[in-house]
């Protein structure tokens, strides 16, 4: 994903530091993203720590909040 470019994802693990994302997109380590919720104005930025592809479908990454 460019820095312009929306994707959806579920986040399956949270914490107050961070959550594991799941995406249709591979992410990259230490890319930067922001997390937007379903309720408008609220978001988040994250940092990728790790990302891996678990089937066709979904990637899987750890995501550190900034």
């Amino acid at each position: 994903l460019t820095s312009d470019e929306l994707d959806d994802g579920f986040i399956i693990n949270i914490s107050e530091t961070g959550c594991c994302l799941l995406s249709a997109s591979p992410l990259n380590k230490g890319q930067v993203i922001k997390i937007q919720n379903v309720n408008p104005g609220e978001s988040q930025t994250a940092t990728v720590r790790w990302s891996e592809r678990c089937n066709n479908l979904y990637s899987e990454s750890g995501l550190e909040f900034a």
